[in-house]
């Protein structure tokens, strides 16, 4: 989801509920303070006294920093690894003031946010050896850019973050939400979804298929492996993406959909032959033959086994 820097951290929630207690005007006036200190361009201070506001904040429904010092204690206790996720939003914030380029409202990250902290324990993990070295290191800015999320799912977060600050403590209204004429297809089902006038499964199928009719094959291929890895038992889909994905030149992602589609129906010929090719792709030619066998053994008469069997010549 695409969130604004128009801030850098959100005002105590009894104030913005309208507490007046004394606890309330403690954390306002340590909110102030803050915000006089980042102005001021003294962003040490500034995050201290945010930290302090929200500590202060009668309204708890985020956790106090005692919570951290905890939750260390805890895992040192029980020789746990702590993995520190708090530590990579402030790296990736501006002065190290985490606001909204991060969160959607007071505590959730946003896809941004949740990057950050799965590539976090993601770090840890591989550190520690589980589950071992990965055999392909990919890049950033690639890993962001296939993360499963469709337009739809973007448009739909957007949506329901919107609806969350129309209501208490973000305002004392009623949470009622217009949502805005859709611009795109991705927000025309998105809609739809929002409403509960179709599945998730359906809007993510329509879409794809919008992208394919439209000759978008990236977006074709994305949505596709999303709705394979959100249902891994079938095998169409399992296949589709793998077809997709050797179609964008993307082997090694698609060997593991390819593997898959076999796994699930070993007699379907069209998931072993797109199996087959993926081995190939990746170097694994030996492999790839015995599955190009298996293909003749099922379907004598194959031309594609035969063909690129003779291609590959004698073993």
């Amino acid at each position: 989801m695409s969130v604004t820097n128009r801030r850098t951290f959100l005002k105590t929630l009894a104030v913005l509920a309208g507490a007046e207690a004394d606890a309330a005007g403690a954390a306002k006036t340590a909110y102030l303070a803050a915000q006089d200190a980042e102005q001021a361009g003294h962003f040490v201070a500034a995050r201290e006294g945010y930290a302090w506001a929200r500590d202060l904040d009668p309204l708890r429904f985020r956790a106090p920093s005692t919570f951290n010092a905890t939750v260390a204690s805890v895992a040192q206790a029980h020789d746990a690894t702590v993995v520190d996720v708090h530590a990579a939003f402030l790296k990736a914030s501006p002065h190290a003031l985490i606001g909204d380029s991060l969160l959607l409202e007071h505590v959730h990250p946003n896809l941004d946010g949740y990057f950050l902290l799965a590539d976090a324990f993601f770090d840890a993990m591989v550190a520690q050896g589980i589950p071992g070295r990965p055999d392909i290191d990919v890049p950033e800015a690639e890993a962001r850019a296939d993360l499963p999320v469709s337009d739809i799912d973007r448009h739909l977060g957007d949506y329901k973050t919107m609806l969350i600050k129309a209501g208490w403590p973000f305002s004392s209204g009623s949470p009622t939400l217009r949502l805005p004429p859709p611009q795109t297809e991705g927000e025309r089902l998105a809609q739809e979804l929002y409403f509960e006038r179709t599945s998730w499964s359906d809007a993510q199928d329509r879409l794809r298929q919008h992208y394919r009719a439209a000759g978008d094959h990236a977006g074709y291929t994305k949505v596709t492996a999303i709705l394979a890895d959100a249902f891994p038992f079938t095998g169409s889909l399992q296949f589709e993406t793998a077809a997709a994905l050797i179609e964008l030149r993307r082997p090694t992602d698609a060997l593991r959909y390819s593997r898959r589609a076999a796994d699930l129906e070993p007699r379907n010929v069209n998931h072993l032959l797109v199996y087959a090719h993926a081995l190939i792709l990746n170097g694994r030619r030996d492999e790839g033959r015995a599955m190009l066998e298996r293909v003749l053994e099922l379907e004598p008469g194959n031309p594609t086994a035969r063909n690129v069997l003779q291609q590959l010549g004698a073993r």
